[in-house]
C-alpha cells in the first residue's frame, strides 16, 4: 500500500466518526470494559491479537502504543490506510494490515490468534454469517485464547419503530427476534444515509447462545452504557452488550 492517503478521516461527533464506507459509525475512542479487557489482555495473550472491523484503529492504536503487535482489519482499506498513517513510525512495524469481509474472505490459520476483538461489527451480519464467523474465531483461537466481541442492542432510541416486532417475535420465542431485514427503513431519518439495509439486534438472551454452541466459555458479558452518544441514538445504559469468550 502507498504512504500517501488521500482519504482523510472524518471530523468525530459525540464521539463517533461516520465511516466513509457509510457503514454505520465508529467509536472514538477507548472506552467500554470489553475494549480496554482486550487491550490489556493483547500484551500477554497467548498468541497474535487480531482486531476485526477496526475501522479507523482506535483500539489498535492502543494495542500498538503498549509495544504489542495487531493484526486490524477492516472491510475497507481506505480505513486502514488511514490507521497505518495515524500510527507512530516507529510503531508501524508492529502493525500487520489484512483488508476484507469478515468472515468469508478472511484466511485465518487454524490455533493462530491468541486475542480477537470483534466490536460493533456483528450486528452488521446475518444470523448465519455470525455462526460462521465464531466458528472461524474458535478455529483460529488457541486453547486459551479469548473473542472480545461487542454488538449494538435493540435498546437505541433511534431504532425505536423496530421494538414492537422485537417483542413479539421475542414473545413467540423466534430464535433471531432481532433480525432487521428493513434497517435502513425504520431507523430515523437523520442516520439512514449511514445505515445499511439490514442490520441484526442482540442482547443477553440473544447474543452469548453463539458463543456457547460453537464450544467457547463465556467468561463475561453484560450491557455496555454509551453515555455520550447523542439524545438521538442513547436510550437507558443498555446500547450495547459485551462478550468475552474463551476457547478452552
Amino acid at each position: 500500500m502507498s504512504d500517501a492517503n488521500p482519504h482523510p478521516m472524518p471530523e468525530a461527533r459525540d464521539g463517533l466518526v461516520t465511516t466513509l464506507n457509510q457503514t454505520g459509525l465508529a467509536i472514538e475512542h477507548v472506552d467500554d470494559a470489553y475494549t480496554t479487557a482486550f487491550v490489556e489482555f493483547a500484551a500477554r495473550a497467548p498468541g497474535p491479537a487480531l482486531e476485526i472491523g477496526t475501522a479507523f484503529g482506535a483500539a489498535s492504536l492502543q494495542v500498538l502504543r503498549r509495544n504489542v503487535p495487531i493484526i486490524a482489519n477492516d472491510i475497507d482499506p481506505r480505513h486502514l490506510e488511514i490507521l497505518k498513517e495515524r500510527t507512530p513510525p516507529e510503531l508501524r512495524p508492529l502493525l500487520r494490515l489484512m483488508p476484507g469481509r469478515f468472515p468469508g474472505e478472511l484466511e485465518l490459520a487454524p490455533e493462530s490468534l491468541g486475542a480477537v476483538l470483534i466490536s460493533r461489527v456483528m450486528h452488521f451480519m446475518t444470523p448465519r454469517e455470525i455462526e460462521a464467523a465464531v466458528a472461524k474465531l474458535w478455529s483460529a483461537l488457541v486453547p486459551g485464547g479469548k473473542v472480545f466481541a461487542v454488538v449494538d442492542t435493540i435498546y437505541l432510541r433511534s431504532i425505536q419503530a423496530f421494538m414492537p416486532i422485537y417483542r413479539e417475535r421475542k414473545a413467540r420465542g423466534d430464535e433471531w427476534p432481532g433480525w432487521c431485514e428493513n434497517f435502513r427503513e425504520i431507523v430515523i431519518p437523520e442516520y439512514r444515509s449511514v445505515a445499511p439495509e439490514t442490520a441484526h439486534f442482540l442482547d443477553e438472551d440473544t447474543f452469548p447462545p453463539f458463543f456457547l454452541r460453537a464450544g467457547f466459555r463465556i467468561e463475561r458479558s453484560s450491557f455496555i452504557p454509551r453515555p455520550y452518544y447523542p439524545d438521538a441514538i442513547r436510550l437507558d445504559g443498555r446500547e450495547s452488550f459485551g462478550v468475552i469468550a474463551v476457547r478452552p
